[in-house]
């Protein structure tokens, strides 16, 4: 991103955009709202339809498909927006010359597929990138605490472990759940039943830390073309807001599973060490001097 931008970043669950019209009134409504990447999960796109849609929305479309009736993630790039791409299967993105890591994310609703659902996010899709800047825009179909939930069944042993799982994908790739960190007291239900007896947060933008001095505003926007509210994150990357600090540098894991990675590592570790010693005793010497 630019040093002198505001990003806006929406995540919304779409119940299907098969239909031509739902989908028309759709786009205008995301164009109105100009923002600059948008998540959108339960697409039920397909191979045959993309190329279609994409025309129709002006911009650039990332996706993965489900079948015509459930599943699909798609990420949509605002119309002119300069994007550079790497790897598609998560958007990997060189974005005004800085790369972002976008990631759409609809998970199942089952509470045990929720679960092993998390773990491979975390463990195929996430680790790779450990050291970028990570947006993931999604749908968990779970909340992460009480205050994410009105109404229904309580939690309990069995529905406390999607949860779990999710808070620990959050603290092991150090993420920043942006809505709470805006409006730490306020419930922000993203889905209710028809009836609103139940209503939950089931819907996030999650960022890396690094760039929570980045967020300035996040809002969960009224309901439209689907029982699903979305959710708007504006992100200033203006240099003269920006703390200055110390560097923070985390060691990617991924790494130990490269045996040339390990073998070279292995042979310059003792060479380091040494020469770290022998530096230390000079100083020591030195100083009795």
């Amino acid at each position: 991103f630019t040093r002198n931008s505001m990003y806006k970043l929406l995540s919304l669950n779409i119940r299907g955009l098969n239909r031509s019209r739902k989908r028309r009134q759709v786009f205008c409504w995301l164009h109105q709202q100009q923002s600059d990447i948008i998540f959108l999960q339960e697409t039920y796109s397909s191979p045959e339809s993309i190329k279609r849609w994409e025309t129709e929305w002006g911009g650039k479309i990332v996706s993965t498909h489900g079948s015509s009736h459930s599943r699909g993630v798609m990420i949509l790039f605002k119309p002119r927006l300069d994007v550079d791409f790497g790897k598609i299967t998560l958007a990997e993105t060189i974005i005004d010359g800085t790369k972002m890591v976008l990631v759409n994310i609809y998970a199942p609703n089952d509470a045990t597929q929720q679960v092993a659902f998390l773990r491979d996010v975390s463990k195929e899709c996430l680790i790779p990138y450990a050291n970028d800047n990570l947006v993931l825009g999604d749908d968990f179909n779970c909340t992460l605490s009480t205050l994410d939930k009105k109404g229904g069944r309580p939690i309990d042993s069995k529905t406390k472990a999607p949860p779990n799982e999710l808070q620990l994908l959050i603290k092991t790739h150090n993420l920043l759940d942006s809505w709470r960190f805006k409006n730490p007291d306020l419930p922000g239900f993203t889905w209710a039943n028809p009836s609103m007896k139940i209503q939950c947060r089931f819907d996030y933008l999650f960022i890396s830390k690094q760039l929570k001095h980045n967020v300035k505003v996040c809002k969960i926007l009224p309901k439209i073309y689907s029982d699903h509210s979305a959710v708007a994150l504006f992100m200033s990357f203006n240099e003269s807001e920006l703390p200055r600090g110390p560097g923070f540098w985390k060691f990617n894991n991924s790494l130990l599973s490269d045996s040339n990675c390990v073998e070279l590592l292995s042979f310059k570790i003792p060479m380091f060490a040494k020469k770290v010693w022998t530096n230390q005793r000079q100083r020591v010497v030195l100083g009795n001097d």
